[in-house]
């Protein structure tokens, strides 16, 4: 009995390793998947320059970052005592004016620098609707609770899509010759505007993804993974969704990186991450007597895994897991 509708998932032609530099950019389902590989060990930055969640301010943070273009101070504003600029996400943001203007010029270099020598990036898009300012229809990637007065808002066109997207592509193939990139559309349902304008929506990223996707000047270069439709389809119930029922729950998260994992990894890869993973679970164990002579031993057997791993993989981060475990063996 077939109680599951199966997504395949495409057969790459390409797969993602230790030795592989990555970039997580987008919505926060980006920031799920980055930060699943960082805990795993993976060299990962993950959206050096904040949340973003539609296509113009995505495109506009990663063309900042190929030119290498800096803020001035004159474009940072001052509300409710702090400081913000409408294309960063408030984590960069400041009470200090110059320290503002120093975090994101430092977030810009620093995703410039990663963006030259990645390998891969990851960009999930969220969602087709953008927001503008009244006063010079300047789309924001982010309105910082200003009052909705000061803003319009509106889908975009497939073709305002494609063609910002395929420009910015150019570009960043020129920048970085070996990059591929793995799109994918967030499940995470926008209802702000009720049902009907998310699937319009996220209709228009799906179309304008089509369109580059078909496009033969990015043949084995870009590609997608289906995270949405993994959700919407394979995991179509809402034990799935945390409490406000439009995000995916720890669950549906694990499920997908599980599907990313088999799908993006070789085999080699997926074995060194279940050694990994077994250090991590290991380090969460809370022992009923931390100074027994088994939870020495235990703690000791740990140190030689990691030791084994570090012969092979050096550039691994086991900081804090030898620390931990050193206290007690």
């Amino acid at each position: 009995m077939k109680l599951i509708t199966y997504v395949d998932i495409p057969n790459y032609d390409f797969k993602i390793n230790y030795d592989s530099t990555l970039i997580f950019s987008g919505s926060c389902f980006a920031e799920n998947m980055g930060e699943k590989l960082s805990e795993r060990k993976f060299y990962v930055s993950i959206n050096p320059t904040g949340i973003n969640y539609n296509p113009i301010s995505l495109a506009n943070s990663i063309k900042r970052a190929i030119n290498q273009n800096p803020i001035s101070e004159n474009e940072l504003f001052l509300h409710e005592g702090v400081w913000h600029h409408f294309d960063f996400h408030s984590r960069l943001s400041n009470t200090d004016r110059y320290q503002t203007l120093n975090q994101i010029n430092t977030a810009i270099k620093n995703f410039s620098d990663k963006l030259k020598s990645a390998d891969f990036i990851f960009i999930s898009f969220g969602t087709a609707m953008v927001f503008e300012l009244k006063k010079n229809s300047k789309t924001v990637a982010n309105c910082h609770k200003l009052p909705a007065k000061n803003f319009t808002h509106r889908i975009i066109s497939t073709e305002e899509f494609e063609n910002i997207w395929e420009n910015l592509l150019k570009n960043l193939f020129s920048f970085n010759k070996k990059i591929k990139i793995i799109f994918t559309v967030s499940p995470v349902r926008y209802f702000n505007e009720g049902a009907i304008s998310n699937s319009f929506s996220k209709a228009i990223l799906f179309t304008g993804l089509s369109k580059l996707l078909n496009n033969s000047l990015f043949k084995s270069k870009i590609y997608y993974f289906p995270a949405y439709e993994i959700l919407i389809d394979e995991l179509r119930d809402y034990r799935y969704y945390t409490e406000d029922l439009v995000h995916p729950s720890n669950l549906a998260i694990n499920y997908i990186y599980q599907k990313f994992s088999e799908a993006c990894f070789d085999k080699y890869t997926q074995s060194l991450i279940k050694q990994i993973e077994e250090i991590l679970m290991a380090r969460l164990h809370r022992p009923f007597n931390p100074d027994s002579n088994e939870y020495r031993k235990f703690c000791s057997k740990n140190l030689e895994k990691i030791n084994v791993i570090l012969q092979k993989h050096p550039d691994l981060n086991f900081s804090e897991e030898i620390n931990y475990f050193k206290k007690f063996a």
